[in-house]
């Protein structure tokens, strides 16, 4: 019960303190038939040079560190033209195997759920050759529609964008 309280107290000092925090905007390229979140300002700029779309600010993150919280971490695989966010050991493992290399930390999300935050989930789809984070409702719906399987919770966060 401790570690749930304080972790819902850490939770709410991230979302009171939005300058201490980013909004995970969720893009999309009609062009590579691509998913792509970020957090930074650079993720966001690459998202754009690229000419991704953005579709959603899907949840609220911390920009640091905190107890409870580990980071969502960026891949690039250049033989996908895929981005992948993988914030567990398994979505880095994989990552890493399938030859995705890293390029940032995008944010810190919580490892653990607790009141006010929602999972975020990861979707895989091996025809298009696409991970799919998605937290919104209509997001994961879209991603099950379009064909994706959902592979895991990669940790948890606050829906929509920063305040």
């Amino acid at each position: 019960m401790f570690k749930k309280v304080t972790i819902a107290v850490i939770a709410s000092l991230i979302s009171v303190a939005s300058a201490e925090a980013g909004t995970l905007d969720l893009y999309y390229s009609d062009a590579r038939a691509d998913n792509f979140s970020a957090v930074t300002r650079a993720g966001k700029q690459s998202a754009a040079d690229a000419g991704y779309r953005i579709v959603d600010d899907q949840a609220c993150v911390a920009d640091f560190q905190v107890v409870g919280t580990v980071p969502l971490k960026l891949y690039w695989s250049a033989d996908r033209q895929d981005n992948f966010t993988a914030a567990t050991p398994e979505g880095e493992q994989a990552a890493l195997a399938a030859g995705y290399v890293y390029v940032r930390n995008e944010g810190y999300i919580f490892a653990n759920g607790c009141p006010g935050l929602v999972p975020l989930n990861l979707y895989w789809n091996a025809a298009r050759g696409d991970n799919f984070s998605a937290v919104l409702p209509q997001e994961n719906n879209s991603a099950m529609a379009a064909g994706y399987q959902f592979v895991r919770v990669q940790g948890y966060v606050f829906q929509g964008p920063c305040p």
